[in-house]
């Protein structure tokens, strides 16, 4: 239809990881072919996950958890160790968390290594249209995140209140507020 503005996300996003996954394969195909310029980039690459480690290691399990589980929102996970991994609060839920935690890295070391790459070059994308913006007097607007992702809520379950979310209180537009669904 004609005036009709669509965007067919589900599309986009197959292609991007398609083409994303087949960047990622050459990379590790000439990486084992000892390709000097995949060495370099795995260099970045591995300093790049040193300085991000703080969070990228949980994200990355998460991402690992949701291809186990099929399903990318932890509370429908089956396993409770899987749903509190980093939330074990004694010293043995600690130690079965680091053995599950050897666990996944063994099981799903691919797709994690898969996930860390992509953040790679979305930071190195990110990177270089901000320096392009800055060398070429463009100035950009965009939005910030008004909330934490759900991989967030899952590494750090005691920073948040059990059954609240974001919202806003009664007004002009809602008589009873909104609760936006998201922590």
């Amino acid at each position: 239809n004609k005036g009709i503005n669509k965007v067919a996300y589900s599309y986009i996003y197959e292609r991007q990881n398609n083409a994303l996954k087949e960047a990622f394969n050459n990379y590790c195909k000439l990486l084992s072919e000892n390709n000097s310029a995949m060495k370099n980039l795995n260099k970045e690459i591995e300093k790049f996950k040193s300085q991000n480690a703080d969070w990228l290691e949980k994200d990355s399990l998460y991402e690992a958890l949701s291809v186990k589980y099929n399903n990318d929102y932890w509370p429908q996970w089956s396993d409770e160790i899987d749903r509190n991994l980093f939330n074990m609060e004694t010293k043995e839920g600690k130690i079965t968390a680091i053995e599950r935690i050897a666990q996944l890295k063994e099981q799903y070391g691919s797709e994690i290594e898969f996930y860390c790459f992509c953040q790679y070059i979305a930071a190195k994308q990110k990177e270089e249209m901000k320096n392009y913006a800055l060398n070429n007097g463009i100035k950009m607007i965009a939005d910030r995140q008004v909330a934490f992702s759900d991989r967030d809520c899952w590494a750090n379950q005691s920073l948040f209140l059990k059954g609240w979310c974001l919202g806003c209180p009664p007004d002009y537009f809602s008589k009873d507020g909104q609760a936006w669904g998201f922590s």
